[in-house]
């Protein structure tokens, strides 16, 4: 592995330091993607709690699911009863979805 060296001035570096601080890699990361105009890939982190609630909708949902097929393989599902679950297994699809885009 190769090392490169680089002089900037004091100004330079302040904007470099505080670009890469604000995109939370390292200047060395942040330089070297500018360099061979790469796109940076940055690493976000979650917080727990967020992906703990997320675990617990995920859980809920497939308890949902199994519930629904074993309804479903028992006959005892009527067709509107699993229309309004569609509907609203849709809704929530629509919801995270419209999340995941702000």
């Amino acid at each position: 592995m190769a090392t490169l060296g680089i002089r900037i001035n004091d100004d330079e570096y302040k904007t470099l330091k505080k670009r890469a601080a604000d995109m939370n890699v390292s200047m060395s990361k942040l330089l070297k993607s500018i360099a061979i105009n790469e796109p940076l890939r940055v690493i976000q982190t979650a917080d727990p709690r967020i992906i703990y609630q997320l675990s617990n909708i995920g859980n809920n949902i497939n308890q949902i699911a199994r519930a629904i097929n074993v309804a479903n393989k028992s006959n005892s599902l009527s067709d509107t009863s699993a229309k309004h679950i569609y509907a609203v297994l849709c809704d929530i699809s629509d919801d995270i979805n419209g999340m995941a885009m702000q």
